[in-house]
């Protein structure tokens, strides 16, 4: 998506930033399913582009909010949400059917034009964007677009 959108050299914070968000989805998720009889753990990824930022929406089928916590040094896991912090220009979490969504955002390089014929900012994402007016791709897990 960023190379459709020229803003490759984006790709290795984007990547990261959803690599971890999808990450702990699939978590949540699985825990989620197990707790509702074993079904597959769902997830949904939405990458939003304003003039401005490139939104990542992660959904996931748990109502668990996730928590910025500090990591153990020696353990294994427990760093996602702090490299989220660290990375993304803004995150954040939202109730929504049937889960929740996880949010992040990253502002687009100043004085880089990325093709867009977008105005305005990034959608609030703690409130139900509207995007009829950014470009927005639903990416879906089992591999299909």
């Amino acid at each position: 998506m960023l190379r459709e959108w020229q803003l490759e050299e984006m790709s290795d914070p984007a990547l990261l930033l959803v690599s971890e968000l999808v990450t702990n989805a699939v978590q949540a998720s699985a825990r989620q399913a197990v707790r509702d009889g074993g079904s597959w753990p769902v997830i949904g990824l939405t990458l939003q582009l304003t003039d401005t930022a490139v939104a990542v929406e992660v959904w996931d089928t748990s109502p668990a909010l996730p928590v910025l916590q500090e990591a153990d040094p020696a353990g294994e896991g427990g760093r996602g949400l702090v490299i989220v912090d660290f990375l993304a220009d803004s995150w954040g979490h939202r109730a929504a059917c049937g889960g929740k969504v996880v949010w992040c955002t990253i502002a687009i390089p100043a004085g880089r034009n990325c093709g867009s014929p977008l105005s305005g900012t990034a959608p609030a994402p703690s409130a139900s964007a509207d995007v009829g007016q950014q470009k927005r791709r639903r990416v879906r897990v089992n591999g299909t677009a």
